[in-house]
C-alpha cells in the first residue's frame, strides 16, 4: 500500500493519504513519478470550490503526459480527505491561458469541482488516512492567512 504525506511548511501539519490504487490505478502510477522528488510550492484557497486548497504541480514535477491518463475515478463532488488531480489544457476555461496541473486538497464539506461554466470532474487518487484534523487547520489558514507553503511526498 503506497501512500503520500502532506506538510504544511511554516507550521508543521501533516496528514497521510493512501493511493486509490484499485479506482485508479494509472492516475496512482503517474503520480507516484510526479513525486519522485517531493512537490514544494503554495497552495491557494479555492474560489469557486468550497473547502478546498489548490496546489499546482510544478514543473519539475510534470514528468508525464497528463493527457495519456485516462479518466479515472471521477468526481465533482469530493467529500473531505479526497486528495484528487485534475489537468486543464489552455482553452479550458475563461482566463485558463496556460495549462493547468491542479492538485486539489479537499478537507470539508459543501465542495465541488467548479469553473465558472460549470462541472470539471477531477480524479480522486488519494484518501486521507491520518491528519484530517491537521490538514483541515493548514489548508483553512490559506483562505484567512493566504498563501501557504505546502510538501507533498512519498512516504515510506
Amino acid at each position: 500500500m503506497r501512500k503520500i504525506q502532506i506538510t504544511f511548511e511554516r507550521t508543521g501539519e501533516l496528514a497521510t493519504a493512501v493511493l486509490e490504487e484499485e479506482n485508479a490505478p494509472l492516475t496512482c502510477n503517474a503520480m507516484w513519478q510526479a513525486l519522485e522528488q517531493p512537490i514544494v510550492t503554495k497552495g491557494i484557497h479555492a474560489g469557486w470550490a468550497g473547502r478546498m486548497v489548490s496546489v499546482e504541480v510544478p514543473q519539475a514535477n510534470r514528468v508525464f503526459d497528463p493527457t495519456s491518463v485516462p479518466k479515472e475515478n471521477l468526481t465533482v463532488y469530493p467529500i473531505p480527505g479526497d486528495i484528487c488531480f485534475g489537468y486543464f489544457p489552455p482553452g479550458y476555461g475563461v482566463g485558463i491561458t496556460e495549462e493547468y496541473w491542479d492538485l486539489a486538497l479537499v478537507y470539508g464539506r459543501e465542495t465541488r469541482f467548479e469553473f465558472s461554466f460549470g462541472p470539471a470532474p477531477m480524479t480522486v487518487w488519494a484518501t486521507v488516512d491520518e491528519g484530517l484534523d491537521d490538514l483541515a487547520a493548514g489548508c483553512l489558514r490559506t483562505r484567512t492567512e493566504g498563501l501557504q507553503a505546502i510538501r507533498v511526498s512519498r512516504l515510506g
